[in-house]
C-alpha cells in the first residue's frame, strides 16, 4: 500500500517512512531513531526483545507506548517533587528503541496524531471574578476528538488514546493509568521557578491537590470544578496569583500522579488571579415561610393589605424558614448563594443561615449554593432572627448578598392566621 497524506500501510518499506517523517535517509537505523517521528501516533519503533513485530508491540516492553512517563508514589506531591516532575523536559517525551530496529514497527504509522489529552489552557494570566464569596474555577483537559483544529478535518486514525495506556501500578495491577482521575496543585507563585514547559512558574510554599470524583474517561471527568482554595493551603490572600497545574492521579488509593502533556499551544499550568467584582445580587422572591416545621410546616404568603407586609402569628421568637426562588438574572458570573445574610433592619442584628431541604432537612450538598448564569433555584433557609410577640408588631427583614441589598419585606403580627 505504501504511504499517504502522512499515513504508511503494509508492505512498508524506506522511501515510504522516509517521505512520510521528512528524514533524508534510507538508512533503517536512521529513519527508526529519527528526531521527526510522531511519538502521538499509536504505530512507530519502540522497544521490544523481538526481531519482529508481535502483537501490541507498540505498548513497548515497559507498556509506556514508546514514552517516558514519570511518576510519583503515595502522595509525594512535595515542592521539590513538582519542580523537577516539571523540570524534566524528557516527561512524555519519546523513547527510541535501543535493541531491535524494525522498520515494521512504522505500519499503521500516522504523522498528523496529535496528544491524547491536552488541557485547554494557552498560558495567559486568568483573571476570576470574586463575586460575593464566590471562589470556583474550572479546569479542563481536552481528547482528541474534542479538538477543533481552526475548522480543519483532524485525522485521528491510530492515534494513541487514553485508553492505550495500560500502564500498572506495580503496587497493585489491577489499576491502570488509564484508569486515572483529572487532578490539579494548587500552589503560589513566589519562586524557585518551574523552567520546562511554562517559564516563570514557580513557588515555595506548601501546595495542596484536588482530585475529580469521575474517572477522565467517565462523564465529567475531564473538567474540574475547584471550590475550596484553603484546606491544605497556608494562610494567604484569596486575591494572590495562584498556579494549578495539571495531572493524572491513578493507582491503588490514588496514589500516583502523572502530568498533562504540554506544547506551545496547549500547557500543564493555570496561572490565575481572582479580582474582586463589583457585586451583582440575585433575586429572591418569598414563595412560603414556616415557624416550626414538624408542627406547622410550610405557609403560604398571606398580605395584610398591601404587597409589601406579610401576616404571621402572634407570638412567634423562635426559629424561622424562610422558601425562596432565587433566580441569577444581574450577573454574568456564578454567585454563590453561601454568602447571602439575613438581617433584622429593626434590631440590626445578622446572621448567617443554614440551608435546608423543603423537608427541612440540613442539606450538605455544599453544591447547592451556586447559582450560575440565568439559573434558577428554589432554597430553604433556616435562621433565628426575629420575633414578633404581640399583634400589630412589625419587622423589616433583608437578605444582603456582600454589600447589595437582594430582597426586603416587613412581617406583622396578626391575632389569627
Amino acid at each position: 500500500m505504501g504511504h499517504a497524506n502522512g499515513r504508511i500501510t503494509a508492505p512498508v518499506n524506506t522511501d515510504d517512512v522516509k517521505a512520510t517523517i521528512g528524514e533524508n535517509s534510507h538508512d533503517v537505523g536512521t529513519l527508526c531513531l529519527s528526531s521527526k517521528i510522531n511519538r502521538w501516533s499509536k504505530y512507530k519503533p519502540v522497544e521490544y526483545p523481538s526481531p519482529d513485530s508481535v502483537t501490541n508491540y507498540w505498548q513497548g516492553t515497559d507498556g509506556k507506548n514508546g514514552l517516558h512517563i514519570d511518576m510519583n508514589a503515595d502522595h509525594t506531591y512535595t515542592v521539590d517533587f513538582v519542580r523537577s516532575f516539571y523540570n524534566n523536559p524528557n516527561n512524555w517525551g519519546y523513547v527510541h528503541p535501543q535493541g531491535f530496529l524494525r522498520l515494521t514497527d512504522f505500519d499503521g504509522y500516522n504523522h498528523n496524531c496529535i496528544p491524547p489529552i491536552a488541557s485547554r489552557t494557552n498560558g495567559s494570566l486568568i483573571e476570576v471574578p470574586l463575586n460575593a464569596g464566590v471562589v470556583q474555577y474550572r479546569v479542563s483537559v481536552d481528547f482528541p476528538t474534542d479538538f477543533d483544529n481552526d475548522g480543519a478535518t483532524l485525522d485521528l486514525t491510530n492515534n494513541l488514546t487514553i485508553a492505550d495506556f495500560n500502564l500498572k501500578d506495580e503496587g497493585n495491577a489491577a489499576y491502570c493509568m488509564k484508569d486515572g482521575y483529572l487532578a490539579a496543585i494548587l500552589a503560589f507563585q513566589t519562586n524557585n521557578p518551574i523552567t520546562s514547559g511554562f517559564g516563570g512558574v514557580g513557588y515555595d510554599v506548601k501546595n495542596a491537590v484536588r482530585v475529580n470524583s469521575a474517572k477522565l474517561t467517565e462523564p465529567g471527568g475531564q473538567t474540574l470544578t475547584i471550590t475550596d482554595f484553603s484546606t491544605g493551603l497556608p494562610s494567604h490572600n484569596i486575591t494572590d496569583r495562584l498556579w494549578l497545574i495539571l495531572g493524572i492521579v491513578w493507582g491503588y488509593n490514588k496514589r500516583l500522579w502523572t502530568g498533562i502533556p504540554w506544547d506551545n499551544n496547549h500547557f500543564y499550568a493555570y496561572q490565575i488571579q481572582f479580582k474582586q467584582v463589583p457585586t451583582a445580587p440575585p433575586s429572591m422572591e418569598l414563595q412560603q415561610w414556616a415557624k416550626h416545621q414538624l408542627q406547622q410546616g410550610w405557609k403560604s404568603i398571606v398580605w395584610i393589605s398591601t404587597d409589601d407586609v406579610v401576616a404571621v402569628p402572634a407570638g412567634i421568637n423562635s426559629m424561622w424558614q424562610l422558601k425562596f426562588k432565587v433566580k441569577n438574572i444581574g450577573s454574568s458570573y456564578a454567585q454563590d448563594l453561601s454568602a447571602i445574610r439575613f438581617k433584622n433592619v429593626n434590631t440590626g442584628n445578622i446572621v448567617s443561615p443554614t440551608l435546608i431541604d423543603e423537608d427541612f432537612t440540613t442539606t450538605g450538598n455544599a453544591g447547592n449554593y451556586i447559582l450560575q448564569p440565568g439559573e434558577s433555584k428554589v432554597l430553604c433557609f433556616n435562621i433565628d432572627l426575629f420575633a414578633v410577640q404581640n399583634k400589630g408588631d412589625k419587622v423589616k427583614l433583608q437578605a444582603l448578598y456582600g454589600d447589595k441589598i437582594a430582597w426586603t419585606l416587613e412581617f406583622q403580627a396578626a391575632d389569627k392566621y
